[in-house]
C-alpha cells in the first residue's frame, strides 16, 4: 500500500466493507528495513483480526478476486462484534442522515472531511442488503434510531439487528458474527488461521509488503501482494494506552480482552498518525468477582439515582448509555480527586423486585462468553457484596463510606 494513499480513495477501494466498519491506518514506511529472508506465507490480501471488520473486508476482498486470508489471535473469532448487542447504524436518508453526521463533528469540534463523510453514508447505505446477502434466510428488523436524539436529523439513521429465528437461543452480536463467518468460512472457504497475532507490518520503501506473524508461538513471515488490512479492534485492554489517551481513572472492560491495541501499535511502527484516540464509548458497570470483564448497569425501575462520593446526586439517570463516561470524567481540581469514579447506584426495594439492575443489557463478554446469570431478584449479588443493602440510609452511606448528611439530604429532595 502507497503511503501517499489517502483515507477517502481507501474508502472508496472498499467501500462495501462499511458494514463492518472496516478501515485500515495509513501507514508511511520507513526506508531500508530488513526484509525477510524468506517469506513463510503469502495471499493477496492479508487481514489481521477476524470481527466484523475483518469478516467484512475479506468478503468485500474475495468478492473482488483476490486471494485472502484472515489470521485472529484467539482461538476463536468474533471479537466485539460476537460479543456486541449486534446493532447496526444504517441511514434510511441520505441527505438527512449526512446533515446529522455532520452536526455530530461541529458537537465535537472535531475534524471534518465532507466527501468522506459522504462516501461513508453512500456507502452505509447499502448495508442492509450486505448483511441479508452474508446467509440465506435471515430477516433483520429496526429497533431504534441514531443516540444523539437531540440533534437535528438524527431518525435519518435506524438502528438494524438481525431477528432470532424460531427455536434458537443465538441472539445480537452471536447472530451477526455466525452470519459473518457463514458467508467467510462456508461460502467463500477463506482461510482462517486462529492463535495468530500481528506483531510488525513489513515495509520497504512506500510499501507494506506484509507482516510478521506470531503462530501458535513461532514467528512467520507473510507477505501481502496487494494489501494488509489491519482489523484489530481496541485498546481498552491495554493499561498503558488507556492511561496515555484517555481522562479519568479505574476503567473496567466491557468487550472483548483481545483488543489489546495490536493493531494501532504496528501501524505507529510503520509511521501512521493517530486520531481520535479519546473517543470512547463507555456505559457505567460494575464488577463481579472472578469474571474477566464488568456488566454494565441497565435499571428497570425508576427509582433509582447516581450519586458522587459525597453522596450527592449529580445527574440526570437518563443521560445516553455511550456516552455515560462523560457525566462522571470530572476532576476535582482542588481536591485532586475524580468524586464520580466509582460512583453509586442507589435504588429502593421496589427496585429490587422489580428485576435484575443489569437488565435487559445484551451485549459484554460476561454475558456472551463468561455466560454470567445475574439473579432475577438481585439477592445473589447482594450475598457476593455486589450490591450493599441497608435498612437505612445512614446505614447505607456508612458501607459506602459516604456522607450519611448529604445521602439523606439527596434522597429527601429526590423523594
Amino acid at each position: 500500500m502507497s503511503k501517499l494513499i489517502s483515507k477517502r480513495s481507501f474508502l472508496k477501494g472498499f467501500a462495501a466493507a462499511a458494514a463492518g466498519a472496516a478501515a485500515a491506518p495509513l501507514v508511511h514506511a520507513k526506508p531500508g528495513d530488513p526484509l525477510p529472508q524468506k517469506w513463510d506465507r503469502e495471499a493477496d490480501v492479508v487481514i489481521l483480526g477476524y470481527g466484523g471488520a475483518g469478516a467484512s473486508a475479506a468478503i468485500t476482498a474475495k468478492d473482488a478476486g483476490a486471494d485472502v486470508v484472515i489470521f485472529e489471535k484467539c482461538p476463536q473469532g468474533g471479537g466485539n462484534t460476537a460479543v456486541s448487542s449486534g446493532g447496526m447504524m444504517i441511514p434510511n436518508n441520505r441527505e438527512r442522515a449526512i446533515e446529522y453526521l455532520r452536526k455530530t463533528y461541529d458537537f465535537a469540534n472535531s475534524e471534518k472531511d465532507d466527501e468522506l463523510l459522504t462516501a461513508f453514508v453512500d456507502e452505509a447505505m447499502k448495508s442492509k442488503d450486505f448483511l441479508l446477502s452474508l446467509a440465506p434466510d435471515q430477516k433483520v428488523y429496526i429497533y431504534g434510531h441514531a443516540g444523539f436524539q437531540s440533534i437535528p436529523e438524527s431518525d435519518g439513521i435506524d438502528k438494524w439487528r438481525f431477528r432470532t429465528p424460531k427455536g434458537q437461543k443465538t441472539r445480537g452480536g452471536d447472530m451477526l458474527f455466525n452470519n459473518y463467518r457463514y458467508a467467510v468460512e462456508t461460502v467463500r472457504k477463506i482461510p482462517v488461521v486462529y492463535n495468530a497475532r500481528g506483531l510488525e507490518l513489513i515495509t520497504r520503501n512506500d510499501e507494506v509488503l506484509g507482516a510478521w506473524i506470531e503462530i501458535d508461538g513461532k514467528k512467520e513471515a507473510v507477505k501481502a501482494k496487494k494489501a494488509v488490512v489491519l482489523a484489530t479492534g481496541g485498546y481498552e485492554f491495554d493499561d498503558k494506552m488507556l492511561s496515555n489517551h484517555t481522562m479519568g481513572q479505574k476503567f473496567h472492560r466491557l468487550g472483548h480482552p483481545g483488543n489489546t491495541g495490536d493493531g494501532v501499535r504496528m501501524a505507529q511502527a510503520a509511521g501512521a498518525d493517530l486520531w481520535h484516540m479519546n473517543a470512547l464509548s463507555c456505559p457505567l458497570g460494575l464488577v463481579v468477582p472472578g469474571l474477566k470483564t464488568a456488566l454494565q448497569i441497565n435499571m428497570l425501575a425508576p427509582s433509582h439515582i447516581y450519586v458522587d462520593q459525597d453522596g450527592k446526586r449529580f445527574v440526570n439517570e437518563k443521560m445516553d448509555n455511550h456516552t455515560c463516561i462523560y457525566g462522571v470524567n470530572l476532576l476535582d481540581a482542588v481536591k485532586h480527586r475524580y468524586p464520580r469514579i466509582p460512583c453509586f447506584v442507589i435504588f429502593d426495594e421496589e427496585a429490587r423486585k422489580r428485576g435484575p439492575i443489569i437488565g435487559g443489557a445484551t451485549s459484554g463478554y460476561a454475558l456472551n462468553r463468561e455466560d454470567y446469570k445475574w439473579s432475577k431478584d438481585n439477592s445473589a449479588e447482594i450475598e457476593k457484596g455486589v450490591i450493599v443493602s441497608a435498612p437505612t440510609i445512614e446505614e447505607l452511606a456508612k458501607k459506602n463510606n459516604v456522607s450519611a448528611e448529604n445521602l439523606v439530604e439527596t434522597v429527601k429532595r429526590w423523594n
